[in-house]
């Protein structure tokens, strides 16, 4: 399963896209950090099946001063409603579910042994 992820920036700036020619001739558009380097990539967390979370991610490849100010805000509102546990920052309703059982880890093809532990 792929996870999509979401480029953010603010709303007044444009989004660059670059083409990108694949093997078969076909041409798509990327759209990244490369081309948009006021901006940070979100990639929503969520479950997968009865018995793993998937964990989620903020981050960005850039130093220009609006990608950082847009990681703060997000660093902010994770602190304030999350729970850190190693590297991993736990929302309030998959710390429920990561202490009924669930597993928490990064991947669904990542060995068990990789997962969060609680201390």
């Amino acid at each position: 399963m792929e996870w999509t992820s979401y480029l953010i920036t603010e709303v007044q700036r444009p989004i660059e896209t670059r083409p990108f020619t694949r093997r078969d001739g076909s041409v798509i558009y990327a759209v990244d950090q490369l081309h948009n380097p006021n901006s940070v990539f979100l990639t929503a967390g969520g479950t997968w099946g009865e018995r793993i979370i998937i964990a989620g991610r903020i981050a960005s490849l850039s130093d220009y001063p609006a990608s950082k100010e847009l990681m703060g805000l997000y660093k902010s509102a994770v602190e304030r409603q999350f729970m850190r546990m190693d590297s991993y920052w736990v929302g309030p309703l998959a710390l429920t579910d990561f202490r009924n059982g669930r597993r928490l880890t990064t991947s669904i093809t990542n060995s068990p042994e990789f997962d969060l532990r609680e201390r």
